[in-house]
């Protein structure tokens, strides 16, 4: 892949991942509507999957500081993306 080719290539990369995404906890949360161990109320859940979210992009940061430091820019973004998403950033 050329250097160039990347950056055109990030919105199909984050139209993809929302599109995973999206449809993995769709199915997640239809297979466990009925469970215990989640929280009854969207905010909740959403409070949950955000503080998931966040935990592991700082495991991936962690990872790639210690191993990959070019790619410490990754973990970076999805932290701020995270961020973002929750309006504390």
């Amino acid at each position: 892949m050329r250097p160039g080719d990347a950056v055109k290539l990030l919105p199909w990369a984050r139209y993809w991942n929302l599109w995973v995404s999206v449809n993995y906890l769709k199915g997640f949360f239809e297979a466990t509507q009925q469970a215990l161990f989640l929280p009854k109320s969207r905010d909740e859940l959403g409070v949950l999957l955000e503080v998931f979210l966040l935990e592991r992009a700082i495991y991936e940061l962690g990872y790639e500081l210690n191993n990959r430091p070019d790619w410490v820019n990754v973990p970076i973004a999805g932290i701020l993306d995270i961020l973002k998403s929750a309006g504390r950033y």
